[in-house]
């Protein structure tokens, strides 16, 4: 899953602390965390939205 990089109404950028080279490939390779939030539907089994920790826009994901 691809997590998006900045909010699309208030232009944050997602990018959070680093994450230690030794712990990358537990987050695939990601060398940093994203304070992006995910919206979980239980029934669908998946993240069906995004939320922004600074604006609190929210968005569908893309398929």
């Amino acid at each position: 899953m691809n997590l998006p990089e900045t909010c699309p109404a208030c232009s944050a950028d997602f990018k959070g602390e680093p994450i230690p080279e030794r712990d990358q490939p537990w987050f695939g390779g990601a060398k940093f965390f994203s304070q992006v939030v995910s919206i979980y539907d239980r029934n669908q089994d998946r993240t069906t939205a995004w939320l922004c920790p600074f604006c609190n826009h929210e968005w569908p994901r893309a398929r």
